[in-house]
């Protein structure tokens, strides 16, 4: 999805609400992956990952901040390779100016995100998070859902 906005700050599109980096997964790594600058965004991609086809499309559209469900950084960034594919993504996306911003398990977990709307295609009721005891302390879990079907379904059509 490519949508024009009115200029905009990059903080002011990053700093969600709903989905914020702090509701990540210690393994995760949501958030500001590049930012080429403090200038404003009119141009913003959505995509679930970063690609070739990504890149080149966000290139052609003159994008300013491209936010992708996966992020494109994991873990410790040791080197910036040309020869390695993450490499060729990162030189590519800041030789054009394009900001990336990601958020996964943070949008995964919100309330009206990944999570719900999968189980809003399944039909699933009465929807909540996972139960889950954490020192000692009963607690919900947002990382996934469970839910009843209003009708049963035989295994076949699994």
């Amino acid at each position: 999805d490519l949508h024009s906005f009115p200029t905009r700050r990059s903080s002011d599109l990053t700093s969600e609400k709903t989905a914020s980096p702090d509701t990540q997964e210690s393994w995760d790594n949501s958030g500001i992956q590049i930012s080429v600058g403090s200038g404003d965004i009119r141009v913003v991609m959505t995509a679930l990952e970063i690609t070739d086809e990504v890149i080149s499309e966000a290139v052609s559209r003159n994008v300013d901040l491209l936010i992708t469900h996966h992020p494109l950084i994991f873990g410790s960034l040791k080197n910036i390779d040309k020869a390695s594919v993450n490499g060729q993504y990162l030189i590519d996306l800041i030789k054009n100016n394009i900001s990336v911003y990601s958020s996964h398990t943070p949008f995964d977990k919100m309330w009206g995100g990944n999570n719900d709307r999968i189980a809003e295609k399944l039909g699933l009721e009465n929807t909540d998070g996972f139960t889950v005891f954490k020192n000692g302390v009963r607690t919900t879990d947002l990382i996934g859902r469970v839910g009843d079907l209003p009708s049963q379904i035989g295994r076949a059509h699994v």
